[in-house]
């Protein structure tokens, strides 16, 4: 089967979990987007987290734990919008990326699924293939 067919597969024989907070958020007017697990490279969050976790490590080693509380959550308030969208940007590069390669690596499979459907032209040509080798080795 080829990635579509799996998908399909897998769409009709699972149902969807249904969570409380998807409940209440649609209920005042937002759609939930989950994020693909274990993928961070297509998480712009963990971005975001990795830049502050890095700020922190340089210029805050030996702050106290509940310095770093206090530094964690100034460094959080001042993650600009800018530095978001560069993240999401990053994301949006990635998830083409991803979606390039994929569409690659479908049709080069696709050229290696072999039809064992039984059809004339298929048997007559192996006929005459074991024909031809028949007459060969006399």
């Amino acid at each position: 089967m080829v990635k579509a067919e799996l998908l399909g597969l897998i769409n009709t024989t699972q149902s969807e979990k249904i969570y409380t907070i998807d409940e209440l958020l649609k209920g005042a007017g937002h759609t939930v987007l989950r994020l693909p697990p274990y993928h961070p490279d297509l998480n712009p969050i963990e971005l975001v987290w990795a830049n502050i976790k890095n700020c922190l490590a340089r210029d805050h080693i030996n702050a106290t734990l509940d310095e770093k509380i206090t530094i964690l959550t100034r460094l959080f308030s001042e993650f600009s919008a800018k530095q978001w969208q560069k993240c999401d940007d990053h994301v949006q590069k990635n998830e083409q990326e991803y979606w390039n390669h994929d569409m690659r690596y479908d049709t080069v499979m696709d050229e290696f699924i072999i039809n064992l459907q039984d059809d004339s032209d298929s048997s007559s040509d192996n006929s005459e293939s074991s024909d031809s080798e028949d007459n060969m080795s006399e």
